[in-house]
């Protein structure tokens, strides 16, 4: 290339495609708490939650209105903030929700103090996640993944 011609500029494919935060995008924050505030809503207002024929607990996602287990999703979904606090060195948030799933799994009854225990638990895991960028959100669901994954080969 000759002395006097500029160089061009060199091509960064989207560089900044997982630094954004998921306080620009709280449908995805709405999308993964909007389930577990309507089943603490429903139990809150009936006092009932949905469950299959066998009696295992379910709820109806929001975006594809399909039913899943209430257990395991919200196990996930803990696990996920376990392990954002213990790589960040955060306060565990996840207490309230785990107690109230404890009881969900032991088909014991749950009070009013629960379900106000694992909503001030779901308040701080969404305030939490509105600081994560999407690309550490995306990495933490996949080594969750893969936990969930080896446990279920391990077993």
């Amino acid at each position: 290339m000759p002395g006097t011609k500029k160089p061009r500029k060199p091509f960064r494919p989207s560089w900044n495609r997982g630094g954004v935060m998921l306080r620009t995008q709280p449908w995805k924050v709405a999308a993964v708490f909007g389930s577990v505030e309507k089943i603490l809503d429903q139990l809150d207002t009936d006092g009932t939650i949905t469950t299959a024929e066998d009696g295992t607990p379910l709820f109806r996602d929001d975006s594809d209105q399909c039913f899943y287990e209430m257990a395991p999703s919200l196990r996930g979904l803990t696990d996920a903030f376990d392990l954002h606090s213990s790589r960040n060195t955060r306060p565990v948030t996840t207490a309230g929700l785990l107690a109230l799933l404890a009881k969900l799994e032991a088909k014991e009854e749950v009070d009013d103090d629960d379900i106000a225990i694992a909503r001030e638990s779901v308040r701080l895991m969404r305030a939490e996640s509105m600081n994560f960028t999407a690309d550490y959100a995306n990495q933490i669901v996949r080594d969750t993944q893969i936990k969930f994954e080896l446990e279920r080969l391990a077993a």
